[in-house]
């Protein structure tokens, strides 16, 4: 993600540069579409990091529960 970032930013500025000067228009509007995409790597690094943990304590659980099963229960069958 940085990358792309770095990528975007170094096309602008040799296409700023090639070209004379940047529309402040077009400026903004980069900076709004690395923001929207860093914003979003951000948050799906929240959200994997939140199911990393519920997964770590769903096996913890089910390594708990194969350690310690419960007694086997009789069949009353009258």
């Amino acid at each position: 993600m940085r990358t792309a970032l770095a990528i975007a930013a170094a096309a602008l500025a040799v296409c700023s540069s090639a070209c004379g000067r940047v529309p402040e228009a077009s400026l903004r509007d980069e900076q709004a579409r690395s923001r929207k995409y860093r914003d979003a790597y951000e948050t799906m690094s929240q959200e994997n990091d939140a199911l990393k943990k519920r997964l770590s304590h769903a096996e913890k659980r089910a390594q708990a529960a194969c350690a310690n099963p419960p007694p086997p229960q009789s069949i009353d069958r009258r």
